[in-house]
């Protein structure tokens, strides 16, 4: 990290490709097998707002990519893409970050969420119907 090598605005695949000079255990690109085989990743994607933490081993640095349409493959370590936006020395400040929704909330538009999840035979008061619900009042706050 010190020497510069990461920086604001650079592609992930630019990022892993810097950051693969790093010893194993600061190398958020890297993994063992068994990270890949027990699905314990070093980083969230957060797919309503299309961010993503990536993190060292040590959990020492959080890396936040933007626009990201493909998350990092922890199985096969393919990049995916994004953009680096944030660095950040906390995981609960990277996490706030990563997953902030901003949407402006308006009754008539929770109303509209909520009929359009029926129509679609969303059963109310279930996990599947507050998923459809919070992803219909996104779209109607874009």
């Amino acid at each position: 990290m010190k020497k510069g090598k990461v920086k604001i605005g650079m592609s992930k695949e630019d990022f892993c490709l810097a950051v693969s000079s790093f010893r194993f255990s600061q190398d958020p690109c890297s993994g063992t097998f068994m990270e890949g085989y027990n699905n314990t990743a070093r980083g969230m994607y957060y797919p309503v707002t299309k961010n993503e933490i990536m993190h060292d081993l040590k959990k020492e640095y959080f890396f936040i990519f933007e626009n990201v349409n493909t998350p990092f493959n922890y199985r096969s370590f393919k990049a995916g893409d994004g953009t680096l936006v944030r660095i950040f020395q906390n995981y609960d400040k990277a996490k706030s970050f990563a997953s902030n929704i901003k949407f402006e909330l308006k009754n008539e538009n929770i109303k509209i969420a909520k009929q359009k999840c029926k129509d679609l035979f969303a059963k109310p008061e279930t996990q599947e119907f507050a998923d459809c619900t919070l992803k219909q009042i996104l779209e109607l706050s874009k």
